[in-house]
């Protein structure tokens, strides 16, 4: 990864634009460890970068699927804070790959820093009462995003709904074509009671 300054041109008779950019790349492998076998970087192991910065951030920070290609990326996302366009993130394209030789997968994001506004720390005592889980899967199109799913349990369940993460893609059979599997792991906890079913 790296942190800096990118100038874009504003013409002859203004400064160049000065913006503050993260950049990070993932590829290769990932080494066998006592609880997990050995694997090749996917997509997830980015997102997992993007989360960290979500907690961090105040705000909405949000993914919007799009045609990257024009950028180098596909299956990738347009990375949206506060709805305004901050940078990009998905699988950099095999033609860009073959100029690099490159033969395993690259995943790649890029995030402006300067519009982030970091959260003040807040400190809280350990829960009184438990979490619980549950995983929901859903079969949508490849086109739709699972915004909508993700705004209604929000709305449904606001008091008792701590956190939620996407934790699998699939697509394939017995999927049908043109559409995916998305399950969701959503976390519920109540500050008055222990929750019952």
């Amino acid at each position: 990864f790296e942190i800096g300054k990118i100038f874009k041109w504003r013409g002859e008779k203004e400064l160049p634009l000065e913006e503050v950019m993260l950049g990070v790349v993932c590829a290769g492998e990932i080494s066998k460890s006592w609880d997990l076998a050995e694997r090749n970087v996917d997509i997830y192991d980015l997102l997992t970068v993007l989360g960290v910065l979500k907690h961090k951030i105040e705000g909405s920070l949000e993914l919007v699927s799009d045609d990257l290609t024009i950028y180098g990326l596909s299956g990738g996302a347009r990375i949206v804070y506060n709805g305004n366009f901050v940078g990009l993130i998905g699988e950099v394209i095999p033609r860009v790959k073959r100029y690099y030789d490159i033969k395993s997968p690259v995943f790649a994001m890029e995030l402006k820093l300067d519009p982030l506004v970091l959260r003040r720390p807040k400190f809280s005592g350990i829960p009184q009462y438990p979490a619980t889980s549950r995983d929901v899967s859903v079969i949508i199109s490849e086109k739709d995003s699972i915004r909508p799913i993700l705004e209604l349990a929000k709305e449904s369940f606001d008091s008792i709904l701590e956190d939620y993460k996407v934790i699998d893609i699939y697509s394939g059979k017995p999927i049908p074509e043109g559409y995916r599997s998305v399950t969701i792991k959503f976390i519920f906890r109540s500050s008055e009671r222990t929750l019952m079913q």
